[in-house]
């Protein structure tokens, strides 16, 4: 005999950051609640980050191509079904601007927003040569050493570089388009370390473009009394 199903889980609309595509989505369940904190007491990012796309990938209700999906678009859907599954509010420890104490602030992640700047994402290094950017994909980090690097604290060597050739989409000439999908890593790694310094400065420029989870708020520390006004970005500040 067939258990009776206990709940009707809710469904909701999300927009997705990148595309501005809506897609419907459920609120979590236990099952995906139990991998979610198995991922976390392993402290491994790898796993983490698997999580999260696995939950975002098993509450979609319409069909959606995970492997498309940016780093900001994983970090904003996440936090908007957890938002749906198990509550709005979390409940941060603030450092104080002015004594350094810690003061519990509940912050509303229904209202966190990626905002999403206009940018030209046509670089051109000479003439002749140009480069067509992108956002890196979840899966195009995953499937670098960045996570890694973000593990070891290498954060300005492996990790940026290792970045830089995931935000290439393509190389342009006047007669050619050499699509970074059909290069490999080594040689993306190769065309880079080509560059000179103001070339591969306009390529950091583009990533420090890269749209970012953001949430602001004030509150007044328990301790010195000093108003705050801090500014979250990322996952790492929510959770």
């Amino acid at each position: 005999m067939a258990l009776p199903k206990l709940n009707v889980t809710p469904r909701f609309e999300l927009t997705i950051p990148s595309t501005g595509k809506k897609v419907r989505f459920r609120s979590y369940l236990v099952k995906e609640e139990k991998l979610l904190l198995l991922a976390m007491e392993s402290k491994d990012v790898s796993q983490m980050v698997s999580a999260m796309i696995d939950t975002i990938e098993a509450c979609a209700e319409d069909e959606l191509n995970i492997k498309r999906l940016t780093t900001f678009d994983v970090e904003y859907l996440f936090t908007q079904i957890r938002a749906k599954s198990v509550g709005e509010v979390i409940k941060l420890n603030l450092i104080c601007k002015e004594c350094d104490h810690r003061t519990e602030v509940p912050i509303n992640i229904e209202n966190v927003v990626v905002n999403v700047p206009k940018v030209d994402k046509i670089i051109v290094l000479t003439p002749e040569i140009s480069i067509e950017m992108k956002y890196p994909s979840y899966m195009d980090v995953m499937k670098s050493d960045f996570l890694e690097g973000l593990e070891k604290g290498d954060k300005q060597t492996t990790a940026m570089f290792e970045m830089t050739i995931k935000c290439i989409n393509a190389i342009l000439t006047p007669d050619e388009r050499f699509s970074a999908d059909d290069s490999t890593d080594e040689e993306l790694m190769d065309f880079v370390e080509s560059l000179t310094t103001d070339q591969f400065s306009k390529l950091t420029v583009f990533m420090q473009s890269m749209p970012e989870l953001v949430s602001e708020t004030d509150f007044v520390c328990e301790k010195c009394g000093a108003e705050n006004h801090i500014k979250l970005k990322g996952m790492a500040d929510f959770f």
